[in-house]
């Protein structure tokens, strides 16, 4: 500066310069921005799967090994089966009956019975619920569905009426639902206790 004027080259950036930084500046936090954000989207898909797991996999692991040992299937419908086993193998077992309710619950009892397979107590001597974000009733998911030997799948009246007798093969759905987000696990259990009729 010379004189009280200013020089052009003096006056620091142009506006041209400015809008050029501004708008590089503008990029590069937005792409920040969306990084970010996927970021937090991926946490939380993956903190709902946590859920999930965590509340699928012990009643999973209850129900599928006493199904496993079951020895007579009593009772089937799409949500519920109740069975006799004899965990023991000392001629008095247990009646167990696990459903899914309308208000979200899995939910297994678990009785004693005698050798003439009769309770002997009124009330459960195990009555468990788990996970109140059970949507198979809600959603129309089968808790449970039934196979033949042959793998033909029990449907509508047959689960009732010959699922009983005839089910060789359960496949055990569980539909729970974490952070607004629906998940679904499977799981094929193969009776292999079952007593011949």
């Amino acid at each position: 500066m010379s004189g009280g004027r200013f020089r052009a080259r003096d006056e620091g950036f142009s506006l041209t310069e400015l809008m050029i930084v501004l708008g590089l500046m503008g990029v590069v936090l937005a792409a920040i921005y969306s990084a970010s954000n996927a970021m937090i989207m991926a946490a939380q898909v993956s903190e709902s799967q946590s859920i999930f797991a965590r509340d699928s996999g012990e009643p999973m692991r209850l129900i599928i090994r006493q199904l496993m040992q079951a020895i007579q299937l009593e009772n089937t419908t799409a949500q519920s089966v109740t069975f006799r086993t004899d965990r023991q193998m000392n001629g008095t077992g247990q009646r167990i009956i696990v459903d899914a309710t309308s208000a979200g619950w899995i939910r297994y009892r678990e009785w004693s019975i005698n050798s003439a397979f009769v309770n002997t107590t009124v009330a459960p001597r195990v009555d468990f619920r788990y996970s109140d974000s059970c949507v198979n009733v809600s959603k129309g998911v089968s808790l449970f569905r039934y196979y033949r030997d042959d793998r033909t799948e029990l449907t509508g009246a047959q689960i009732a009426e010959v699922a009983p007798s005839a089910a060789r093969t359960i496949v055990m759905t569980l539909a729970l639902r974490a952070r607004g987000s629906d998940f679904e696990t499977s799981q094929t259990v193969y009776l292999r206790n079952r007593a011949t009729e």
